[in-house]
């Protein structure tokens, strides 16, 4: 299984999640990370600046979603 297949799988389970929950920022910082990982900046972004107004946890420690560093996933 390739690390493109995971993010898609991931994406999916955001959407659901944010469908179930759209006042909760975790789905939207994982979407984001998942989007940055797949080459797509200005989504990663957006959802970035969406779990941020949610007041998710992981994006209130960082500003943007290029600091956050994932071991195994950074490489």
């Amino acid at each position: 299984r390739s690390y493109s297949q995971d993010y898609d799988s991931c994406l999916k389970t955001c959407e659901k999640l944010s469908a179930l929950e759209p006042r909760k920022g975790d789905s939207y910082a994982f979407r984001a990370l998942c989007l940055l990982k797949r080459g797509n900046d200005s989504e990663a972004d957006r959802y970035w600046e969406k779990a941020k107004t949610c007041g998710c946890e992981l994006s209130s420690h960082f500003e943007n979603v290029r600091d956050v560093k994932m071991q195994g996933y950074n490489n």
